[in-house]
């Protein structure tokens, strides 16, 4: 269990796994976060201010983390927060690691900082089960909050 134990998870809600925007990876996925307090997902066709993760039990801080079980490995290259509901929400700096376990990470295939309302990393094409987003900048106001998560497939 990662430091902060607990544990939150949900299905659907603001998750999507695109090929190249279109077409939903199968099976759908499941997110997870080190405390359960935050986490917060709805159905398809709920607002999407009412549709998102945020982590309520304290402000951005480094070792925070979001995490996406596919359910089977898949091939992605990009990962995109949208958080326009909570614009000031984003991370101020992360981290992004795979697994095809859960247990073993890997390096980290993408670092940066966030942006206002959406962050869009491209990385070389990875194949995986697990995505992690590790928070690495604090901010003193403000919480982390993700409204959409979506993971792409380039299509050659």
């Amino acid at each position: 269990s990662p430091p902060g134990g607990g544990g939150g998870e949900a299905d659907g809600g603001g998750l999507h796994l695109l090929l190249q925007g279109k077409r939903p990876l199968r099976p759908a996925a499941r997110a997870t976060s080190p405390r359960g307090g935050g986490l917060r997902t709805a159905p398809r066709g709920t607002p999407p201010a009412a549709r998102r993760w945020r982590d309520m039990t304290e402000l951005q801080h480094p070792g925070q983390w979001f995490q996406v079980d596919m359910r089977q490995a898949q091939k992605f290259d990009r990962i995109k927060l949208e958080n326009a509901w909570a614009c000031w929400d984003f991370p101020v700096g992360y981290s992004i690691t795979v697994s095809n376990d859960g247990l073993k990470w890997s390096p980290p295939i993408a670092t940066g900082h966030g942006h206002l309302g959406m962050t869009d990393t491209k990385f070389a094409p990875q194949t995986a089960r697990f995505v992690r987003i590790t928070q690495t900048g604090s901010d003193p106001t403000y919480h982390w909050s993700i409204f959409e998560f979506d993971i792409f497939r380039t299509l050659n």
